[in-house]
C-alpha cells in the first residue's frame, strides 16, 4: 500500500522507540542511550544500543539497525504494511483507506476483547479452588508462569460473562469459540470448565484460546475455531518473548502438550513452544523457522509420539535443508517433556536436547529398522515408499544424500532409488539418444510396448534396459496404468515436454513384431541376469550365494521363456 511520507513520520514521531524495544527486550541506561545484549545475534557482552535522541537502533556486533517500522519488521517478522499499520493503531492515527490498515484495526479490536477476557479468565483461574489446585498443585506451575502465560479458567455459567463482557464482547468471545450458540439461540459457556491457554501472534497479540479439561475427558483439547485472525494450522503456543529466547538459543523446541511449553520455559527453556493439537502441517513449520533456523521436536517416546514425530518428519522434507535444521528428541520412560524435566532437571533435559537426532539420521534408522522387521518381499514396496519421500526435497545435496543412504540400506544403486523415487535423473538431449539399433531384442520389445502399454507388467520391475531411456520409459509407463485400448497417440502423450520424445517417435515408427511381448521380456530378462552374474563373477570377491540365486533365476525365466513358445 502507498502511504503519504507526513503520515509515516508523524508515526515515528508519536511512537518512543525506546518504550516499544523495551516491550520485548530489557533495555539498561548507559549514558545518554540504552544498551542490551543484542536481541538479532548470540552475544554476551552488549552491543545493541538505542538512542531516544535520535529514534533508531544500532547493534555493533552484528549491524542491525534501523527506526521504529524496522523494528517492527525485523523483530516480530510481519510486512512492512502491517507494521505501519500496527504503530498507527497504537498511537491512533488513521491511515488512508487500504486493505491493510483495516485488517490491523479490527485485529486490534479483537485482540483488545480477547486480552480482557485472556486476563479475566486468570482471575478466575485464581479464585477458583478446583482449577487453583489442579495447576498449581497437580502440574506444579509456579503462579508467576501462571501470570506470564495468563493461564486462565472459563467459568461453567453464562451470567458470570454478563457480567463482565457487553453485548459486543460476548459476540467477539463467541466468534472465538470461548462461548457457543445453543439450538434455541441461546449462548453458552462452550469452554465451561477448562483451563484456558492464550494464543499469542507473533507481535504478542492475543488471537485465540486453547482449553484443556481439568481430568480425564474427551476431547483434551478445545481450540478456537479458524478466523481472519486465526489459524490452528499455523499459530503455535508460546510465550510472549519466545522470539528473543529463541534467537538467544537459536534453536526452538517444539512439544505436543502446553503444560510441556509451560513447565520446560519455567525451567530455563524459554524457546519452547507447541502446536494447536493437531499433527504438524507446513504452516507450522514456517512459523516454527521463522523463530530459529533449528527445530528440535520433542515428543512422548510412546508409539503416538514417534507417529507425531515421523508425520512431522514428513511435513519437514521439503523445507529442511540450506540451513534449516530439524532433529527429534525422545521422552524416556513413557514420559511426557513436563514430567520429565521436572523430574530428572534442566540440565538431564538439556542434554536430551542436544543429542537429539537429526533428522536425516532418524529417517534411514526407521526404514532400515522397518527393512530388517519385514520379508524380503516387502523390500520393494519399502524402497518406493522411501524414495518416493524424497521427491520434493528441495535441497539438491540433502536429498542425494539420502538418496545414497537409502541406496545402502537397500542393496540397490543410488540410480535406482532416484529412479523409483522420480528425481534426480539428468535430462538427457535428443543428440545423446542413440540409435534404436543399439540393441535390436530391446528395441523390438520397447516398440511393441509403446502400442500395448497394459501389458508392462509382464517385464521384472528389477530389470534394467541397455538402450539408453528405455529403463524410464518402462517406469513412466508402470506409473500411469494405461488402460487396455490406448492408443499409440494416448502412450506417446506421456512424453510431451519430455528428453525421451525423440526415442519414444522413432520406436513408434517401427512396425510391430508378431513375437508376444511377454516372450521378449522373459528374453530381455536372460539377457539381463547374464549380465548381472557377468559383474557377481568378475570381482574379487564372488558372492557364491548371490550368484545361485540369480542362476536358479534364469533357470526359472528359460523355462517360462520354453513353455510360452510351446503354448
Amino acid at each position: 500500500m502507498t502511504i503519504p511520507a507526513e503520515i509515516i513520520t508523524g508515526i515515528k514521531s508519536r511512537v518512543d522507540l525506546v518504550q516499544l524495544v523495551q516491550e520485548q527486550v530489557p533495555l539498561k541506561k548507559a549514558g545518554s542511550e540504552y544498551t542490551a545484549c543484542c536481541p538479532f545475534h548470540d552475544e554476551k557482552t552488549p552491543s545493541f544500543t538505542v538512542s531516544p535522541t535520535k529514534q533508531f537502533y544500532h547493534c555493533f556486533g552484528c549491524g542491525a539497525h534501523g527506526d521504529q517500522i524496522d523494528w517492527v519488521v525485523n523483530y516480530l517478522g510481519v510486512p512492512w504494511s502491517e507494521a505501519i499499520a500496527r504503530l498507527a493503531e497504537s498511537v491512533g492515527i488513521p491511515l488512508p483507506e487500504n486493505d491493510d490498515g483495516e485488517r490491523v484495526k479490527a485485529k486490534a479490536a479483537v485482540s483488545r476483547t480477547l486480552d480482557k477476557a485472556a486476563r479475566w479468565m486468570h482471575r478466575q483461574l485464581v479464585s477458583t479452588p478446583p482449577a487453583r489446585k489442579y495447576v498449581f498443585d497437580e502440574r506444579r506451575v509456579s503462579p508467576g508462569a501462571a501470570k506470564q502465560f495468563l493461564l486462565g479458567y472459563a467459568p461453567r455459567v453464562l451470567q458470570d460473562y454478563l457480567a463482565e463482557f457487553s453485548r459486543e464482547e460476548m459476540e467477539v468471545l463467541r466468534e472465538a469459540g470461548i462461548l457457543g450458540m445453543a439450538d434455541g439461540g441461546r449462548m453458552y459457556p462452550k469452554l465451561g470448565g477448562r483451563i484456558i491457554f492464550p494464543i499469542r501472534d507473533a507481535a504478542g497479540w492475543v488471537i485465540g484460546f486453547s482449553g484443556r479439561v481439568l481430568a480425564d475427558g474427551y476431547p483434551k483439547y478445545m481450540n478456537s475455531p479458524d478466523s481472519p485472525f486465526f489459524s490452528k494450522r499455523r499459530e503455535l503456543f508460546r510465550a510472549p518473548d519466545v522470539r528473543r529466547a529463541a534467537r538467544a538459543a537459536n534453536r526452538v523446541v517444539v512439544t505436543e502438550g502446553h503444560f510441556d511449553v509451560v513447565s520446560l520455559v519455567e525451567m530455563g527453556f524459554g524457546y519452547a513452544v507447541a502446536g494447536m493439537g493437531t499433527a504438524t502441517t507446513p504452516e507450522n513449520l514456517g512459523s516454527m523457522f521463522a523463530l530459529a533456523p533449528e527445530v528440535v521436536f520433542c515428543f512422548d517416546g510412546d508409539e503416538a509420539g514417534r507417529k507425531a514425530a515421523w508425520k512431522a518428519l514428513l511435513e519437514a522434507l521439503p523445507i529442511i535443508g540450506d540451513n534449516r535444521l530439524a532433529s527429534f528428541a525422545f521422552i524416556p520412560d513413557g514420559m511426557d517433556p513436563d514430567e520429565y524435566v521436572r523430574a530428572a532437571g534442566a540440565e538431564a533435559f538439556g542434554k536430551l536436547l542436544n543429542e537429539a537426532v537429526p533428522l536425516s539420521r532418524f529417517f534411514i534408522e526407521s526404514f532400515a529398522a522397518r527393512k530388517a522387521s519385514e520379508p524380503l518381499e516387502k523390500h520393494s514396496a519399502l524402497l518406493t515408499e522411501a524414495a518416493r519421500s524424497l521427491r520434493d526435497i528441495r535441497d539438491a545435496v540433502l536429498q542425494h544424500g539420502l538418496a545414497s543412504a537409502l541406496a545402502g540400506v537397500f542393496d540397490v544403486p543410488v540410480v535406482a532409488v532416484q529412479r523409483v523415487g522420480g528425481f534426480g535423473q539428468p535430462a538427457k538431449s535428443a543428440s545423446m539418444i542413440p540409435s534404436v539399433r543399439a540393441d535390436a531384442l530391446e528395441t523390438s520389445f520397447l516398440s511393441n510396448l509403446l502400442r500395448r502399454p497394459w501389458e508392462v507388467g509382464c517385464l521384472a520391475a528389477d530389470v534394467e534396459l541397455k538402450v539408453p531411456g528405455g529403463t524410464e520409459i518402462v517406469a513412466a509407463l508402470r506409473n500411469a496404468a494405461l488402460h487396455a485400448g490406448a492408443t499409440p497417440a494416448d502412450t506417446r502423450g506421456l512424453f510431451l515436454g519430455e528428453a525421451y520424445l525423440p526415442l519414444v517417435d522413432r520406436l513408434l515408427a517401427g512396425g510391430e513384431l508378431d513375437e508376444s511381448l511377454p516372450v521378449l521380456a522373459r528374453r530381455i530378462e536372460v539377457a539381463w541376469l547374464d549380465r548381472c552374474i557377468q559383474v557377481a563373477m568378475a570381482g574379487a570377491d564372488i558372492d557364491r550365494c548371490g550368484v545361485s540365486v540369480l542362476l536358479a533365476r534364469r533357470f526359472s525365466v528359460l523355462k517360462d521363456v520354453e513353455e510360452c513358445l510351446l503354448s
